[in-house]
């Protein structure tokens, strides 16, 4: 499900695309020949890694970036609070 709710979010799928995992992931169960079905298996985690991968980036990168801001507004802050006492 979560894998789902990843491929749902992401904006640049089109609508195809999810009507293709979607019937994808429905139709497994239906797949008897177990080779295919681990191939799938692996094609469905490899796109779940890759998206996983990319949110995980961003999410690090918006830490890493408002992090700093935060650090230079305290400075800030504190540069003026002293400056207005003194």
């Amino acid at each position: 499900m979560l894998f789902l709710y990843i491929i749902l979010l992401h904006p640049k799928r089109k609508n195809h695309n999810f009507i293709f995992f979607l019937n994808l992931i429905i139709h497994i169960s239906n797949v008897h020949n177990d080779i295919i079905k681990f191939i799938i298996y692996v094609k469905i985690f490899i796109l779940f890694l890759k998206y996983l991968c990319i949110y995980l980036f961003f999410f690090l990168l918006y830490i890493y970036i408002y992090k700093y801001i935060y650090i230079y507004l305290l400075f800030i802050y504190i540069y003026y609070t002293f400056l207005f006492i003194i």
